[in-house]
């Protein structure tokens, strides 16, 4: 009895045992799927930083986790580290020598980088590997207009369409190659066609404004801006066009408070400028001087910007910031002349004195 009771234990030990990998295994990927699933969250959340956390998470439980890297590669291209990207698709393709996306990947970075021709021997890959698929012509498509021969670029992304025809970024694309070769009819068919397909792609609104806006229809145009807006409030591209027909209509603060939400999700030199250039017409010269400050921060070698702060100085008083400013715009750029100089120098000292003669 004793015996058979130490045999009964014996067996349950070694059946315990020898489950335990299988169990550690099930917990790995357990944890490994947890990490992507995470990873995607952060994506929908256009959080790319935490998308490459939670893929190292994985990549550190599966060092052969494909999806992984290229999830990864993908996030690491689309936040500025494209070297890391690179190596993270060239992984993929090592683990993987058939896998599509390592390819498409790949040759993407490559494009960036003017490669063209390494770019077009990926393409070339991907298309043997899958050739009815939809993204491998998009990628084509981009390759052709890369090399400016927009009637490919159309034909590739034609083809494409063929095989995902409810994909409304495939026509946004080839509305954007039929703008380039002058057809803005069938540019903005295109455009229709993706918002009827998608009525919430904000960026199809933004597309189609701006091609209305080149076909002088300003009024249609800004209804389009103003719907993408509906559907995507803080949509860059709606904000940034209802911004500059503001601007341009003399609605000053309105601009400005689009203008906000851009630099907000996407600091750029020209939006610091533009939001500076409305500030100053409003007579806000110490925040215009903030915007330029801000501007010169991204392009420290930008001679208009140094002349437009300067203009705010001479404005709200201070001369000698302003003379330092002028004199690195004009030795930058001498076009901007001492006539702009002495101009500006001007406009303050009838300020000064008007503001005497009131005081009198």
């Amino acid at each position: 009895m004793r015996l058979k009771t130490t045999l009964l234990a014996l067996i349950s030990l070694t059946a315990l045992m020898a489950g335990e990998p299988a169990l550690a295994q099930q917990t790995s990927n357990t944890a490994v799927s947890e990490a992507l699933r995470m990873a995607r969250n952060y994506a929908d959340a256009d959080n790319l930083k935490a998308v490459v956390v939670h893929c190292d998470e994985a990549i550190l439980l599966n060092p052969k986790c494909i999806e992984a890297y290229t999830f990864r590669g993908w996030a690491r291209q689309y936040s500025g580290a494209p070297s890391g990207a690179l190596s993270d698709y060239e992984k993929v393709i090592q683990l993987d020598p058939n896998n599509v996306e390592g390819y498409l990947g790949r040759a993407s970075i490559k494009m960036d980088r003017c490669q063209h021709q390494q770019a077009l021997k990926d393409l070339d890959i991907a298309m043997r590997l899958t050739p009815n698929n939809a993204r491998v012509h998009m990628a084509l498509s981009r390759y052709w207009s890369e090399v400016l021969n927009y009637e490919s670029a159309i034909e590739e992304a034609t083809i494409a369409i063929r095989y995902e025809p409810n994909d409304s970024m495939y026509y946004r694309t080839r509305a954007r190659f039929k703008s380039l070769l002058g057809d803005m009819a069938g540019a903005i068919r295109d455009c229709s066609t993706a918002i009827k397909i998608n009525p919430k792609d904000a960026i199809a609104y933004g597309q189609r404004g701006d091609l209305l806006i080149q076909s002088k229809d300003q009024t249609s145009a800004i209804k389009d801006f103003e719907a993408g807006l509906r559907v995507a409030p803080h949509d860059i591209s709606c904000n940034f066009n209802i911004a500059c027909e503001m601007l341009n209509s003399g609605h000053f603060a309105e601009a400005i408070s689009k203008f906000d939400v851009v630099t907000r999700l996407r600091p750029s030199k020209e939006t610091y400028i533009l939001r500076g250039y409305c500030k100053m017409e409003l007579q806000q010269c110490s925040e215009a001087i903030k915007d330029y400050t801000a501007a010169l921060a991204l392009d420290k070698s930008d001679a208009f910007i140094y002349f437009l702060r300067a203009q705010c100085r001479a404005q709200s008083g201070d001369i000698v910031g302003s003379v330092t400013d002028f004199t690195i715009s004009t030795i930058n750029k001498p076009s901007l002349g001492i006539n702009r100089l002495s101009a500006c120098l001007q406009r303050f000292w009838y300020r000064l004195t008007s503001s005497v003669n009131d005081f009198h």
